[in-house]
This record gives C-alpha cells, sequence and structure tokens, in this order.
C-alpha cells in the first residue's frame, strides 16, 4: 500500500523518473554548515522501544507487528534491504499512530543509507500527516535543498516558505533552534531566485539573511552571490562596491578569482579604465602567487587571470586604447611559454604597435613567429593547422610592415629634393 502511494505521489507531483531510477544525480547545493542540520545519523532508530512492546503484547499477533519485529531482526544482520520490505508492509495499517510515525522516519533513515530518494517522497508523507512535530521545519528545509539541487523549484519554495510561514507552530524551547531554519530557508529562496536569474529577487533575500554566529565562509558565500546579483540586474555601482568588499576577504574562495573578474568588468562598465588596470594587475599577482605554490583553487586563479586580461586587452584595442592593451598583452603573454599561447598575443601585440607607427616594435614582435622553425622557447614546436595560419599572418603583417617602411622613406625623400 506504502508503494502504491508513493507511485501516486510521483506521478501527482510529475517529477520525472530519474529521481528515483537512478538518473545521474546533480552536484548539490548544501551551504557550509547546513549538512549537520538536516543530516539523520543512521544509529539512532527510533522503533526500538515498540519492539518490546509488541513482542510482550497483543501486537504479536498481528500481521503488522510480525513486519514490524521482523524488520528489526533484519535491521539488526544489517539487512538493511528486508527491514525495509517488512517495514514497508507494515506502513499503511491499522499500527498505532505513535509507532506508524517513527516508522516513516527509520525509513527515510534507511533510505538515506541506501542512498535512495524515496526517503522524501516518505518525508512529504510525513510532513502532511504530522504537521505539529518538532521536526517538521527541519524536515522541510530538507526536502527545500532536495528539491533545488533538482531544479525542481516550485516544489523548492513550497518547502521554504513552509519554514517561513511555521512560527506559530513551534514550541519556545526549539525557538532559537527554528531562527536557524528561517535563516536556512532564506538563503534557499534567495538561491531559487539566483537560480531561475531572477536577479532582483535573489538580490532583495540575499541582502535580508543575517547570521548570528555563522562561519566566515558562510558570510563570505553570501556576499558574494548578492555582489553576483547586483552585477547581473545592471546594479553596476552597487556590485563595484559589494565586490571590492569580498575581494579585501581574508578567505581563499573557489569565488574569490571570479569576483575579481567581475570588479574588472564593472569598473569597465562605469569608465574607471584606472581601476580596471590596477585590479587586473593585482589579480594577475595573486594568479602567478596561487601558480607558484601550487596552493588551492590555483587552476581558477590562473582561468580567469587570463579571461579578465585577454578580454579587457581586446575591448582596450577595440576602442584604440592601444597603450593600456599593450600593457595587457605584455603582461599576459610570459603567463605560458607555449607558442599556441604567445603567438595570438604577440600577433596583437604587433598589431597594436603598427597602429601607433612604432614600425620597429611591430616588426620585432612579427618577426619572432616569421622566424620560428622548430623550436619555440626551447621546446619542440608541435605545429598545429592554427600554428601555421599564425605564422602565415604574422609573415603578411611583416612584410606590410615593410612595404610602408619604404613607401614612407621613398616619400621622406622625395620631399627633401623639392
Amino acid at each position: 500500500m506504502c508503494r502504491r502511494w508513493t507511485t501516486l505521489l510521483l506521478l501527482q507531483w510529475g517529477l520525472f523518473i530519474g529521481l528515483i531510477y537512478g538518473i545521474e544525480k546533480p552536484k548539490g547545493f548544501i551551504p557550509d554548515g547546513l549538512q549537520a542540520v538536516i543530516d539523520e545519523p543512521m544509529s539512532e532508530i527510533d522503533t526500538l522501544p515498540y519492539i518490546n512492546e509488541i513482542k510482550t503484547s497483543e501486537y504479536l499477533k498481528s500481521t503488522w507487528g510480525n513486519q514490524v519485529v521482523f524488520g528489526w531482526m533484519s535491521y539488526q544482520r544489517h539487512n538493511l534491504i528486508q527491514c525495509e520490505q517488512q517495514w514497508q508492509k507494515a506502513l499503511g495499517t491499522f499500527m498505532p499512530q505513535d509507532l506508524n510515525k517513527v516508522l516513516i522516519k527509520d525509513l527515510c533513515k534507511i533510505y538515506k543509507t541506501l542512498q535512495s530518494p524515496i526517503r522524501f517522497l516518505l518525508y512529504e508523507k510525513y510532513v502532511e500527516t504530522f504537521p505539529k512535530e518538532s521536526d517538521v521545519p527541519r524536515i522541510h528545509l530538507t526536502l527545500g535543498y532536495y528539491y533545488l539541487n533538482y531544479q525542481a523549484f516550485d516544489r523548492a519554495l513550497l518547502h521554504y516558505y513552509k519554514v517561513l510561514n511555521g512560527t506559530f507552530n513551534v514550541d519556545h524551547s526549539h525557538l532559537e533552534e527554528y531562527e536557524s531554519y528561517v535563516i536556512w530557508a532564506q538563503l534557499g529562496i534567495a538561491q531559487v531566485y539566483l537560480d531561475q536569474r531572477k536577479y532582483e529577487e535573489a538580490f532583495d533575500f540575499f541582502s535580508k539573511i543575517h547570521f548570528k554566529n555563522a562561519d566566515a565562509t558562510i558570510l563570505a558565500d553570501i556576499l558574494h552571490k548578492r555582489a553576483l546579483c547586483a552585477y547581473c540586474s545592471e546594479h553596476t555601482d552597487e556590485a563595484a562596491k559589494l565586490l571590492e568588499k569580498y575581494c579585501d576577504l581574508p578567505v581563499n574562495t573557489a569565488e574569490m578569482p571570479e569576483a575579481y573578474y567581475y570588479l574588472i568588468h564593472a569598473y569597465k562598465k562605469l569608465g574607471e579604465k584606472d581601476k580596471v588596470l590596477e585590479t587586473i594587475f593585482a589579480l594577475l599577482r595573486l594568479g602567478q602567487k596561487k601558480r607558484i605554490e601550487q596552493s588551492e583553487h590555483w587552476q581558477i586563479w590562473d582561468k580567469y587571470q587570463k579571461l579578465s586580461a585577454s578580454e579587457i586587452a581586446q575591448d582596450f584595442y577595440r576602442e584604440g586604447n592601444l597603450i593600456e592593451a599593450i600593457k595587457l598583452y605584455q603582461a599576459l603573454v610570459d603567463l605560458n611559454k607555449s607558442p599556441d599561447w604567445q603567438w595570438p598575443i604577440l600577433c596583437q601585440i604587433g598589431l597594436c604597435y603598427e597602429r601607433l607607427g612604432l614600425s620597429i616594435r611591430s616588426k620585432a614582435a612579427y618577426e619572432l613567429i616569421a622566424g620560428a622553425t622548430e623550436e619555440w622557447n626551447e621546446v619542440a614546436i608541435h605545429w598545429t593547422e592554427d600554428l601555421r595560419n599564425y605564422q602565415i599572418q604574422a609573415k603578411w603583417h611583416l612584410e606590410q610592415v615593410r612595404t610602408y617602411e619604404k613607401i614612407k622613406l621613398n616619400f621622406e625623400q622625395l620631399v627633401q629634393t623639392l
């Protein structure tokens, strides 16, 4: 019977079969500090006090009584599959309400150990049947983050708002605990809006979250996401202020280099060219330090320092800010010694000098590529189509510069004879 209503619930909610039968599970969004709140220790099985009562009463003669006892015996032998089968059969019968309640919770723990998402359907049954239990807010929170991970956003929001609206059902002895649940629910709602790209709504919720004794990593994560929402909703000035604050934090997070990236682009949008350059070079210094030390997240720093500098350098080149573009290209060129990395940058340096009319320097950049034969930086060149094209391009530009110099020289000599 219990299996029948779980199947009906699946059909009613429109959840895809992969939730139950093994489609690859997405990477879960569980903030630091929350895992302990929503986790249940397997060692705590609440059915145990009822076993002796069943054995010494008329309940043992009932079908459900035998199923509960046999399930317990299977659990003691660590046969969780058989335990689950017996307790599933017992559910939905006319057993006492208190036992029905703990049996649902214990089955959830078994399903968690078995890594079966069916436990979340049992959670739904539990909060529906026992809405005034003290652990209901925590279970709503657990369900909210579960649905968030599967991008079932409407159901995630439903459970988060159940937490926010459950104040009148909370006993005073659990009030402080419930307040922490409210904060986690607010964070979940904000994350839903962020995942839906509703940046204004997400920003409002992230701004409302105020942890009393939060871990520095959690506070940093909230600040980073507020800044991201401000940037994506075109509140560039606010985004720049928040990103500045985040980048000054003494934390080493995977999101820090991305924050520098957005801060650079925020300054670019605000027309603050000096701050753009200052922040890029700060990012380059930090990125190089992380690479040398092989620090945690150094690959992410490496990615964003290259991405930031190359994008802004290209913008400067298109806008005619050639001196600034050259500064960035010169900083970029030594980040990697391979020709695949250096040749496109050297071509851009040559183009910048060419547009500035500094033919000697532009020729120097092109000649490095045009003269390459077997080795580059003392390593054999693995010739690809792209590298051959860059060499052809460099030779063509080199010829154009030399032709221009000849025409210029002939013109100057002609002028002198007049």
